[in-house]
């Protein structure tokens, strides 16, 4: 049978085999030839002797020349080889010098028997043992050295070689014609032996090939047995594996740590009496058919099955975590392998969270309900004492009742304040402080916060002062109006606290995506140690032994404040100076938004000829030019602007606007509240109203929608799409409604 041979390492396999094989083959033979050349050698000076030991000349005598031939010529003949075979077996020069000494033999012998043909039969089996190296080319030099012998010695020494005296040139060809013709058998042999060894040599590749990926095999199943075992026993997850009859086929240490001792010699059917389990405490029943071992020997996996049990040998209760898988191996019935865990701790700790969280829950109920009855109880004789504080201002009082006056309205004013900061850390830590995120200009919330804070630092010779921002570069991602009040409060207290003659300075500094806003003073300085108590509530580190009043609440409040908007605060401070930086998220100019979309200033407006009145509720400055800028292509439209949702009703009511643009994130009430009452009212029944709103959450949008506005808005704006809109609602005609 032939064998194919493609994968490469095969064929060099092979091939190695049968170089191997045939080394050995010639190795072998060469040793045999050192036997046959000492076995010859001996025997033609035997036969030398006992043949022809003497010549004769008249009465003289002495050896005959064919004992010295025996002697000499055999022993130069098979010395050599004998040491090539002895000393370098399996080489082709040995064999090549045998081959052509056993041909010299083969003349050798001839000539001692004086050519008698039955010594030329030496020659025919010479070539058959030279047909043991099977390699053709010992054959063919054996047969020419043989030809050579006859052609040489037919001429000069025909007695030698045929036994008569006359020439015989050509008889050479005759002899030479039988020595090849057993040469084209012996050639056929040699050529069927190496096919024989090739064949031998592959069929051995294969199988120590297959034998070496079987051994590398059984190498890696075995370091795999050995890393799974040790991964099984070092688990603190209790692992057991079954046949298809319940029997262990492994139980891991910690299966047994959890079940208790002696459970790995318990058979799987004692299981569900000996562990007593239960689907809970209440001592519910746990079916034994539902157990995930079970279920995973029936073919069905099961994940995260929580149930109790009792240890074996002990009284104590342990809730257990198992998922199952079933195990097919390759029999009639399925086995199944279940991997579980003791969540006794677990359960008691989440418990214990589930009572913790209840317990912080009926207290922070318990707080805000008692922070909105204390400032409903605060606020109601603060109302009092603060009014009739005022009304006894507006009469003549004398110098020191003004002075007392004074200080019972600044008193309260303090009161006041505290009880609205309280108020807003509280919302807060319970979640609810409403933040909108918008696009905040905050050069322009700079400018604000300085403009309210001019009197209290002329009264305290402050100097205020701000640094120019590169235009574009001021925005950020923030709640307009608690950035004001995050600043509002920076920047009085760096007044408050600040030298006499001192100095406030606030700029902003952009790097990346990050927009830092620094409110910088030259008071003393705030002591290192004291720095990390600056954002505790109620921690005024030492001024509340100052002149300086202060809750205590207002940094602690900042610093919320400016979380709760994806921002930070933080401080440095240094002995002549403190510096407070707000690091928000940057915005891109909303305008540069719009050049960037292809949107210009100076576009020509469509063919709208009729006049319009336009109402825009936004407390964002910020957005409210946005919109002047986009109406500056519409000429023909009056623009009005309300920073607060009363403010946007009354407008309504004083102007009677064409549309309204509304904003649901205002600062006194919501949006949808604005709306509400507009459509109370009849004036307002039919008047188209578009939100404009960064919120885009669907379910909102659509119980606006149902509430009646024409079209809702998402931010940012999309000018042209914002146009359309205000060009289909002031296009038609809107009768102006009576009052």
């Amino acid at each position: 049978m032939k064998t194919v041979l493609n994968d490469p390492a095969l064929v060099e396999l092979a091939e190695s085999n049968f170089q191997q094989s045939q080394t050995q083959i010639h190795a072998r033979t060469d040793r045999m030839f050192a036997w046959v050349m000492a076995t010859q050698y001996v025997l033609s000076v035997v036969f030398a002797l006992l043949v022809s030991p003497r010549t004769w000349s008249g009465a003289a005598q002495q050896t005959h020349p064919h004992v010295w031939a025996a002697l000499g010529l055999g022993g130069a003949l098979a010395s050599l080889p004998i040491f090539l075979a002895l000393k370098y077996p399996g080489t082709l020069f040995t064999r090549t010098v045998i081959a052509i000494s056993q041909a010299l033999f083969s003349a050798l012998l001839i000539h001692l028997t004086g050519g008698r043909i039955e010594t030329h039969f030496h020659v025919f089996g010479s070539l058959a043992f030279l047909a043991m190296y099977r390699d053709w080319r010992m054959l063919i030099v054996a047969s020419v050295v043989v030809a050579s012998d006859h052609l040489v010695r037919g001429i000069w020494f025909p007695f030698s070689a045929y036994g008569v005296n006359t020439r015989a040139e050509w008889r050479f060809l005759e002899h030479a014609g039988w020595v090849f013709f057993e040469d084209a058998f012996l050639l056929v042999a040699c050529a069927t032996g190496v096919r024989e060894m090739r064949s031998t040599a592959s069929r051995q590749a294969q199988l120590e090939l297959a034998n070496d990926r079987i051994e590398r095999s059984a190498a890696e199943i075995t370091r795999q047995s050995a890393v799974l075992n040790s991964v099984l026993t070092g688990m603190s997850d209790g692992v057991i594996v079954v046949d298809g009859a319940g029997a262990f086929l492994h139980f891991n240490p910690a299966a047994g740590e959890i079940l208790g001792p002696g459970s790995q010699d318990l058979p799987m059917s004692d299981w569900f009496t000996a562990f007593d389990t239960r689907q809970d405490e209440s001592g519910a029943c746990y079916p034994a058919t539902d157990y995930p071992l079970a279920k995973a020997m029936r073919g069905v996996p099961v994940t995260g099955e929580e149930f109790m049990i009792t240890r074996l040998g002990t009284a104590e209760n342990a809730w257990v975590e198992a998922s199952a898988q079933p195990l097919d191996l390759g029999t009639e019935a399925m086995g199944g392998v279940v991997v579980f865990r003791d969540i006794t701790e677990r359960r008691r700790m989440l418990e214990e969270s589930l009572r913790a969280r209840q317990e912080a829950e009926r207290a922070n109920r318990a707080k805000s309900e008692f922070l909105s009855r204390m400032s409903h109880e605060l606020r109601t004789p603060m109302n009092a004492i603060l009014g009739f504080g005022q009304l006894l201002k507006m009469d003549d009082l004398t110098a020191d009742q003004d002075e007392s006056l004074e200080q019972i309205l600044k008193a309260g004013a303090h009161l006041l304040r505290l009880i609205d900061e309280v108020l807003d850390i509280s919302g807060i830590e319970a979640g609810k402080l409403s933040i909108s995120q918008e696009t905040v200009d905050v050069p322009e919330v700079i400018r604000e916060v300085v403009a309210l804070v001019q009197p209290l630092a002329q009264s305290s010779r402050i100097v205020v002062r701000t640094m120019p921002t590169e235009e574009g570069t001021g925005f950020a991602v923030a709640d307009q109006q608690r950035l004001l009040q995050v600043l509002l409060n920076l920047v009085s207290n760096a007044i408050k606290y600040n030298v006499e003659g001192g100095e406030v300075c606030i700029r902003t500094e952009r790097a990346g995506t990050l927009l830092w806003i620094l409110v910088e003073d030259t008071g003393i300085g705030i002591p290192e140690d004291k720095l990390a108590l600056l954002f505790t509530p109620f921690e005024r580190i030492g001024a509340q032994h100052t002149s300086v009043q202060g809750t205590g609440l207002g940094l602690a409040l900042s610093k919320r404040l400016t979380e709760a908007m994806g921002g930070k605060l933080g401080v440095r401070s240094a002995s002549g100076g403190t510096c407070f930086f707000i690091e928000l998220h940057a915005a891109q100019c909303p305008l540069r938004v719009l050049t960037e979309r292809g949107w210009k200033e100076d576009a020509p407006s469509p063919t709208v000829t009729r006049e319009a009145t336009i109402l825009l509720i936004e407390d964002n400055p910020a957005n409210g030019r946005l919109v002047e800028k986009i109406l500056g292509s519409r000429p023909q439209y009056g623009l009005f602007l309300a920073r607060t949702g009363q403010a946007g009703i009354d407008l309504a009511c004083e102007h009677r606007p064409d549309l309204i643009l509304l904003d649901l994130d205002l600062p006194d009430f919501s949006g949808s509240e604005v709306l509400r009452q507009l459509r109370r009212d009849s004036r307002f029944e039919t008047t188209p109203v578009i939100v404009v709103s960064a919120d885009a959450t669907p379910s909102h949008i659509e119980g606006l929608m149902s509430l009646g506005v024409s079209a809702y808005l998402t931010k940012p704006i999309e000018v042209n799409s914002f146009l359309t809109h205000l060009d289909d609602q002031c296009q038609s005609p809107l009768e102006k409604r009576v009052a």
